[in-house]
């Protein structure tokens, strides 16, 4: 997958538009008070009839005045009562309202302790994020002074591969002419026990270059989310590869563990076997040492990712020994800069055959993770079953990646995956069979990470914190949430 870094931030930007979708709002205490936490005030009693012409009416006005006081007493006892009803039932709400859901507990003060659970999750869903369906709408994205201004990336494959290694690059519509009305995001089905661990894998998402887009979703999901992905973008020249400081220092104290995905090359300008016989050397040394400047000496380098593809300057398509002979270049200039530490993620894309993958590996004592960018794209329509069945066992898919990184005795990793919607058909679309296999195959391989691609590419939609993937959303929750 690849992105343009000014899309990645106007879409972070704009998705923090605020809505009151999830807020809690004081008609929703009114109608809770309606529905029996607060008794209707009792009736003052009217006093029976009397036969006037069996009464005289010195009588008559003795039971009148009688009758009187015996409704007024009851009226003020009733009235009472309910006063202390009252205050004791708005006490708990007002108390949530004030604090933004943590007194929500307290409302139903003698309940079970499975129903104070079940009110607990409530309030806590309702402060999730909005879906960003509903904040693009009337929104303008607001600027960096800080970024760098060479971070703009060309739009690149969004994982479709049909096995020949097509593309598409038509663009789906503009969120912003097309969105009529806040939709909210699936909430998390209620849970009484966590989700078990996903196997060996820790989980992440790229979420564009906001460490706070990333926050959202770990709400979103209701478990640590300890991973995040990150591009560090390329220019016409070398800028933005050999010094992204802004990239390099942005995510300190995060918390998280980020794989940083870096192009081999700025532009068709510039080759592979130049790089191979060191004519990039200085680029990567200030690489590396703006990353250990940074404290990040020991960071996940994704190096080249989908360089299967056709679609970049690194495309290792009948240049693949140039390609790996490169790569070691770049991995041994790095190393040479005092406090690299760096650890190498490489990654092919799922089904995609226009190089020969097994001979652009650059080696084992050069490469820590095998990943694969696995999405929900294939040409075959069939079924969802079919679909699954062609992305395990196509040449360079699931079955091969598995069978590959063991071999060379190394981790497996998701650095992208995820549903897709493409305008060229080759998207599963709402597809929760394939949310259903990946957490199957996820947990029983040796996989470091996977991280979903919650983000809205230029050729294809992958978000599930919208209701775009509805299906596919509730899956994921189910399966991956806490």
């Amino acid at each position: 997958m690849d992105f343009d870094r000014s899309d990645a931030y106007a879409s972070a930007d704009l998705a923090m538009v605020p809505s009151a979708e999830h807020e809690v709002p004081e008609v929703a205490w009114e109608g809770h008070f309606a529905e029996g936490h607060v008794r209707p005030r009792a009736a003052v009693p009217i006093p029976a009839g009397q036969n006037q012409e069996a009464t005289a009416l010195p009588a008559r006005i003795l039971v009148t005045v009688l009758s009187i006081i015996a409704a007024m007493a009851t009226f003020v006892a009733a009235a009472a009562a309910d006063d202390h009803d009252l205050a004791t039932d708005t006490a708990a709400p007002a108390a949530a309202r004030q604090s933004g859901g943590a007194a929500a507990t307290k409302v139903v003060t003698r309940a079970s302790n499975a129903t104070k659970w079940k009110t607990a999750k409530a309030s806590r869903k309702k402060k999730r994020p909005d879906s960003d369906a509903a904040k693009v709408v009337n929104s303008k994205p607001k600027t960096d002074s800080a970024m760098p201004p060479t971070l703009q990336v060309p739009s690149g494959s969004s994982g479709a591969s049909n096995g020949s290694g097509t593309t598409s690059s038509v663009l789906p519509p503009d969120p912003s002419t097309t969105v009529q009305s806040p939709v909210p995001a699936p909430s998390a089905p209620e849970r009484r026990a966590p989700a078990p661990e996903i196997g060996t894998a820790a989980l992440g998402v790229f979420r564009g270059s906001y460490p706070d887009q990333v926050a959202q979703y770990e709400a979103w999901l209701g478990r640590p989310v300890p991973y995040a992905l990150e591009f560090t973008g390329r220019g016409s020249n070398w800028d933005a590869i050999a010094r992204p400081t802004w990239v390099a220092n942005h995510w300190n104290g995060s918390g998280r563990t980020v794989v940083f995905s870096v192009a081999m090359l700025p532009s068709n300008n510039y080759t592979l076997a130049a790089g191979a016989s060191g004519a990039y050397d200085e680029h990567w040394r200030g690489f590396a040492q703006t990353f250990v400047n940074a404290g990040r000496g020991d960071a996940i380098i994704r190096l080249g990712w989908e360089f299967n593809g056709k679609f970049y300057p690194w495309a290792a398509g009948g240049k693949e020994d140039a390609f790996a002979a490169y790569w070691r270049r770049i991995v041994d200039v790095m190393r040479s800069v005092p406090g690299a530490d760096f650890q190498y993620d490489w990654t092919p894309l799922a089904g995609n055959t226009n190089a020969d993958v097994e001979r652009a590996y650059p080696g084992d004592d050069y490469v820590d993770f095998i990943g694969l960018d696995a999405y929900d794209t294939t040409g075959v329509r069939s079924s969802p079953e079919a679909r699954w069945a062609d992305l395990r066992d196509r040449r360079y898919g699931l079955a091969w990646h598995r069978d590959f990184a063991a071999a060379h005795g190394k981790p497996m990793t998701f650095p992208e995956w995820g549903l897709s919607v493409r305008p060229d058909n080759l998207g599963g679309g709402d597809n929760p069979h394939y949310i259903e296999q990946m957490h199957k195959w996820i947990s029983s391989n040796n996989v470091a990470y996977a991280m979903y691609f919650e983000f809205s590419a230029k050729d294809a939609e992958h978000r599930l914190m919208t209701n775009v993937l509805p299906s596919g959303s509730r899956t994921f929750l189910e399966l991956f949430g806490g």
